[in-house]
């Protein structure tokens, strides 16, 4: 079943992947929107590439700057405008204090930097800061902020969208479930 939120593996020789050449083979995929045509068959995907060592996926905020060893700016409206009752939803909102996430770097996935626990958020407007309880580790911006791997989230982060393993196990013995 293809739905919004699900990953699908994608090959394609007009996808662009990491290099410089057009062609992705068994690459992983979220899927983020669904165009279906109304007067004939078939549909329009738009699929974002989640990297090789993908271990979940949930809610996201771009980081701007790194303005200190222990802060990051980011930006408020990347991945959210409004809420399905019209209401103005802002990035920072999908965090809260003592939530644990990795800084995913753009177009490197696999080498994110893991374990962050959040510390304080303060919204600026169109940009919040982050502050963390340690040194981040960050250099630059560019990449997003994302919930931590299943087995070191905390109980709130698990109750959203992680991908299971072939037996639909989460971490070492939670179910998994599905999400529509």
């Amino acid at each position: 079943m293809i739905d919004i939120g699900r990953y699908a593996l994608v090959s394609s020789d007009r996808l662009k992947g990491y290099s410089p050449e057009y062609g992705v083979e068994n690459g992983v995929g979220l899927i983020r929107s669904i165009r279906q045509e109304l007067m004939g068959e078939g549909c329009e995907l738009e699929i974002l590439t989640t990297g090789s060592n993908t271990a979940g996926w949930n809610d996201s905020a771009l980081v701007l700057s790194v303005p200190s060893t222990t802060t990051v700016t980011i930006d408020q409206d990347v991945f959210s405008n409004t809420n399905i009752l019209g209401e103005s939803v802002k990035d920072s909102s999908f965090f809260k204090v003592d939530d644990v996430v990795d800084y995913v770097l753009e177009g490197h996935h696999d080498s994110s930097i893991t374990g962050l626990t959040i510390q304080s958020i303060v919204d600026n407007g169109s940009t919040a800061t982050i502050t963390f309880t340690g040194v981040h580790g960050i250099v630059a911006g560019g990449g997003t902020l994302e919930p931590t791997v299943y087995t070191s989230a905390v109980a709130d982060q698990k109750l959203d969208a992680y991908i299971s393993n072939a037996s639909g196990i989460l971490g070492a013995s939670d179910n998994g479930k599905e999400l529509a």
